[in-house]
């Protein structure tokens, strides 16, 4: 679960957008059209840091196999080599890199075009944030 700090700092770090968790329980206090822009931003966060998570973990796994590889590639004759069950663990790991990295850019762009349609949503009500529903 991505915390508070990690959410905003997400945000900054890939957008160049300030916006902090306060704005965003502010929005989903208010309701409507701002509710709704303040859980996608939120939902689409939290995505990228499993996203970005899970890439962790299958570079990890990446790291792992490449020492393996390594000692493969260079043995000399008579020494024991790895089965290559190792290199088709790596090459599974890699597609896996692959289609993460793809996902998490997809998700960055989603992030950051909901982040400018929530500027001009706040630019066309001509508030600097929403106000909380009474």
């Amino acid at each position: 679960m991505t915390t508070a700090m990690d959410l905003e700092n997400m945000i900054a770090k890939y957008t160049g957008r300030d916006l902090t968790h306060q704005q965003l329980e502010r929005a989903m206090q208010r309701g409507g059209l701002a509710a709704e822009f303040a859980q996608e931003i939120g939902s689409t966060a939290e995505a990228v840091g499993v996203t970005e998570n899970e890439l962790l973990r299958v570079i990890d796994t990446i790291t792992g196999h490449t020492g393996t590889v390594r000692q493969v590639i260079e043995a000399e004759p008579g020494q024991p080599a790895t089965p290559l069950r190792r290199f088709d663990e790596l090459r599974g790991a890699g597609a896996r890199f692959d289609a993460l990295l793809a996902v998490r850019q997809a998700q960055l762009g989603h992030l950051d075009g909901l982040l400018r349609l929530w500027q001009l949503w706040l630019d066309s009500t001509d508030e600097t944030e929403p106000e909380p529903r009474r």
